[in-house]
């Protein structure tokens, strides 16, 4: 039986080193890339939020005509939030007597960039005897 010479073993060291090596560098690229995409930051969460609110708004049961009376709503809307406010909806509810329901609406609004005002003049039509309450106007948006 031939023994083996000394370059033989040193070749079989060598290359079982560069084997370990790899699999080492391997396994190392491999960890990076699965948990670098575990730890991806998502998209942050939308940080432009509108804010709405009604300022200086009006209501008044205008029976000028009695045969065709109306809730008339006047004044503004401020977005004070840093997001545009879309879909805008005005919500109005008004009753006669004790609870008769005589409005029960909403309207569709124009949307509102952050920190403007919108204008608003708007007739809600009702028939029969006068308002006996109202509710502050309800307003609801998307973002």
């Amino acid at each position: 039986m031939a023994q083996p010479t000394k370059h033989s073993k040193t070749n079989k060291v060598i290359i079982a080193g560069i084997v370990c090596a790899a699999i080492l560098i391997g396994a190392i690229i491999g960890a990076y890339i699965y948990y670098s995409d575990l730890n991806k930051p998502t998209s942050p969460p939308d940080k432009f939020v509108p804010s709405l609110v009604g300022v200086d708004l009006q209501l008044s049961d205008d029976r000028t005509n009695s045969s065709a009376p109306f809730l008339h709503v006047t004044g503004r809307i401020h977005n004070q939030g840093n997001g545009t406010a879309n879909n805008i909806t005005i919500h109005v509810y008004a009753i006669q007597d004790v609870n008769t329901t005589a409005i029960d609406t909403t309207k569709s609004l124009e949307s509102i960039a952050a920190g403007e005002y919108l204008t608003i003049d708007l007739s809600f039509a009702y028939t029969g005897k006068a308002l006996s309450a109202y509710n502050e106007p309800e307003l609801a948006w998307t973002s």
